[in-house]
């Protein structure tokens, strides 16, 4: 009698550890699964931006190029006689400003 009460004991300790074991395992199996289609959603999700960003990158290099074209040639047009016709005059004497670096000492 005292042998198949022991029995039943370890069967139902037995039991609830595999059941326990079953659902913590198919607890990990869950998160695992979440964990992975979050993974690829985040990396799919990824891949578009960088595709937006490309485009955005080839639109602004396009405006540059067209802004610097015509920056060129607006600066191709000025010259030095463009310039006296618009009341600017060459200066003779030119002046320049020079900077002493001081040493790092108190000593003037």
């Amino acid at each position: 009698m005292k042998q198949a009460v022991r029995k039943t004991v370890t069967k139902t300790l037995t039991n609830k550890i595999e059941e326990r074991l079953f659902w913590a395992f198919l607890g990990l199996f869950l998160v695992m699964l979440g964990l992975y289609f979050y993974f690829i959603s985040a990396s799919i999700v990824n891949v578009l931006i960088r595709e937006e960003a490309e485009i955005d990158i080839a639109r602004v290099g396009s405006g540059l190029s067209t802004i610097e074209t015509a920056y060129l040639a607006k600066k191709n047009i000025i010259d030095a006689d463009y310039a006296q016709t618009l009341g600017f005059h060459l200066d003779a004497k030119a002046y320049f400003v020079t900077h002493t670096t001081r040493g790092l000492t108190i000593n003037q």
